[in-house]
C-alpha cells in the first residue's frame, strides 16, 4: 500500500454502522468517492504493519453506493487501487 493516506482524507466519511470516521492521514476507515457517475463506497483495513492495520492483510471491499445488485467495473477498481496502492504493486 502506499506510505500514507492523507490523499485519501477528502474521501473519509463517518462509518454508517459503526459511527466512527478513522483518524486523518491513514489507509483504513469508510471511504466514499465518486468515479464516473457512480458513488463507490469503500472500506479498507489498512496497510498491514502500521499501527492501526488489521493484521497482515492489505484489504478493501468495494460496492455500488445505493446499488446493492450491481459491481464496480473494471475501470471503477482501476481506480480505487491507485488510490490505496503504489503503480508498481500487483493487486488481486
Amino acid at each position: 500500500m502506499r506510505p500514507d493516506g492523507r490523499h485519501l482524507d477528502k474521501y473519509r466519511k463517518h462509518h454508517p454502522a459503526q459511527g466512527v470516521t478513522s483518524p486523518p492521514g491513514t489507509l483504513f476507515g469508510y471511504f466514499r468517492m465518486k468515479v464516473g457517475a457512480r458513488t463507490l463506497e469503500i472500506i479498507s483495513s489498512g496497510e498491514r504493519h502500521s499501527p492501526g492495520g488489521l493484521g497482515s492483510w492489505e484489504h478493501v471491499s468495494v460496492s455500488v453506493s445505493r446499488k446493492p445488485n450491481e459491481t464496480p467495473t473494471w475501470d471503477e477498481m482501476c481506480a480505487v487501487k491507485d488510490l490505496f496502492w503504489a503503480p508498481d504493486e500487483t493487486v488481486v
